[in-house]
């Protein structure tokens, strides 16, 4: 069985009641593909800005703060398509693994 094979009888196993097909679990991602986990996190990423924003403590916000916020916000083009990147190519190796380790076993 090729890992093809493989992804798409393991894709096509039952879900567990607590999966969402829009979290961030590998299942998610893989089911997504790469073109609706870049839109993803794309519609993701405000968010991270505004959490990281939140952060701010006053005068005891720590340097690297005001160095993040504007990075993020000049990169924000550019960070999502890296994000969908990473963790497209980290789900399907996750799966990639189970496929070798199911494939030794047979």
């Amino acid at each position: 069985m090729e890992f093809e094979q493989y992804l798409k009888s393991a894709l096509e196993k039952p879900v567990h009641e607590s999966y969402n097909p829009d979290g961030n679990s590998a299942r998610a991602i893989v089911v997504r593909g790469f073109w609706r986990e870049v839109l993803w996190q794309y519609k993701a990423f405000p968010r991270r800005v505004k959490y990281a924003i939140g952060d701010f403590e006053g005068l005891d916000t720590p340097v690297g703060w005001f160095l993040q916020v504007p990075f993020m916000i000049a990169l924000s083009p550019v960070l999502p398509v890296t994000a969908a990147i990473y963790w497209h190519k980290k789900s399907v190796a996750e799966y990639r693994r189970a496929y070798e380790t199911w494939k030794s076993e047979h």
